[in-house]
C-alpha cells in the first residue's frame, strides 16, 4: 500500500481535526434551563437558570451519571433564594451514545443514587426539583408561604451558544453565552470572546 502524500496527510487531520471541533461545538456543556410553577403560591412564576458540567462525565456509548457534585456550575433564583452549584448540586444527567443530554435530574434534596429527589422528605421549608427526559419532565417546590402541599411546573432546557456580536453581551446578556471554557464570567469576558475568539 502506499504511503499517502503529505498533502493528503494534511487534509485528513484538518478534517478529523474539523470533525472534532464540530462535535465539541454541537454538544456544549453549558445549558439554560426554564421552570413555570402551575400550582401553589407561585403559580404562573417562570424563572430561567443556567448550570454546566464537565463533558468527561458522559459515560462512553451513553448513559447515565449519579454522583455529588454533579454540576461545575449553577445559577438559579427560586423563591426569593439563590442558588449555586454548593447548595443544590446532586442528581442525575443522562446521555445518547453521541453524548447528547437526554435527561437533567437536579435539585436541592436530590440524592446521587439514582433514586430522583426527595421534596418533602426534610425538614427545609425550600426545596424545589428540576425533571426532565426527552424534553418532558416536571419541576417541584415547596415554599415557606404554604407548607401544607408540594406545587408543581413545567420545565424545560437546552444549550447555550457563543455569542456573535458584543451587543449580546451588554445588560446581563452575557450570562446567556458560552466561550470555548464554558460559561462566562463577566461582561468583559463575554466581549473579550467576540473580539479574539478566546
Amino acid at each position: 500500500m502506499k504511503k499517502p502524500s503529505g498533502f493528503l496527510a494534511a487534509t485528513l487531520l484538518l478534517f478529523a481535526v474539523s470533525l472534532a471541533s464540530n462535535k465539541a461545538a454541537a454538544d456544549p456543556t453549558a445549558y439554560l434551563f426554564t421552570v413555570t410553577a402551575v400550582s401553589g403560591p407561585l403559580a404562573g412564576v417562570t424563572s430561567v437558570g443556567t448550570f454546566a458540567f464537565d463533558p468527561t462525565i458522559a459515560p462512553a456509548g451513553g448513559g447515565f451519571v449519579e454522583i455529588a457534585g454533579l454540576l461545575t456550575h449553577l445559577a438559579f433564583s427560586w423563591d426569593g433564594v439563590d442558588y449555586n452549584e454548593t447548595t443544590a448540586n446532586t442528581g442525575t444527567l443522562g446521555f445518547e451514545a453521541d453524548g447528547t443530554l437526554i435527561l437533567v435530574l437536579i435539585g436541592t434534596n436530590c440524592g446521587p443514587s439514582g433514586f430522583g429527589c426527595g421534596v418533602g422528605n426534610d425538614p427545609d421549608p425550600r426545596q424545589w426539583s428540576f425533571d426532565n427526559y426527552y424534553g418532558t419532565g416536571a419541576f417541584y417546590y415547596l415554599s415557606p408561604s404554604d407548607p401544607s402541599d408540594i406545587f408543581a411546573g413545567t420545565t424545560s432546557f437546552m444549550p447555550l451558544s457563543s455569542p456573535t456580536s458584543k451587543n449580546q453581551c451588554m445588560k446581563g446578556g452575557w450570562k446567556g453565552y458560552v466561550g470555548p471554557d464554558g460559561l462566562f464570567k463577566n461582561q468583559g469576558d463575554c466581549i473579550q470572546f467576540v473580539n479574539t475568539g478566546k
